[in-house]
């Protein structure tokens, strides 16, 4: 369970900065990245499609914002600690052996990145692009609960 010490605090905003600008950051900017031709012609004043920013600098800060939420979600996983011995038990339990918020944090960038990207670009297929994006955001409030309660 969550106490308002300095621990649990620490937790929290780790988990808000690898949630927030780190991953959405992540999926916003290759959401973007993926749709500049069409913001060219729609929203030519964006970032991206009016070469304020450069590729290079776009690709760089997808990089560098996926592997530091990436990086930020296995800090938290180790953080937390390995207590309980049985997987299920640690699944239940805030206190886990298996890096359950990493591989959750990357099952949430390869559904963005399918989202976004061809080839399959999911965000075109109506129900299973919306499908998508809904999975990959519930995923946000779990973390929480594997921190700080039981499921």
């Amino acid at each position: 369970n969550f106490h308002w010490n300095f621990e649990d605090v620490a937790k929290s905003i780790v988990c808000m900065m690898m949630s927030g600008p780190f991953l959405t950051g992540y999926t916003q900017t290759l959401n973007d990245w993926y749709d500049r031709e069409i913001d060219a012609i729609n929203e030519p004043y964006r970032s991206i499609p009016s070469g304020a920013i450069s590729e290079n600098e776009v690709i760089t800060q997808i990089w560098v914002l996926l592997l530091g939420g990436l990086s930020l979600a296995g800090i938290l996983d180790i953080w937390v600690g390995t207590i309980h011995n049985s997987l299920m038990y640690s699944l239940l339990q805030a206190g886990h052996d298996f890096p359950i918020v990493f591989y959750l944090a990357v099952g949430g960038a390869i559904l963005s990145y399918i989202y976004s990207a061809p080839p399959l670009k999911l965000k075109q297929n109506g129900w299973i692009g919306n499908f998508a994006l809904g999975a990959s955001y519930i995923s946000l409030p779990w973390c929480g609960i594997f921190y700080f309660d039981k499921l």
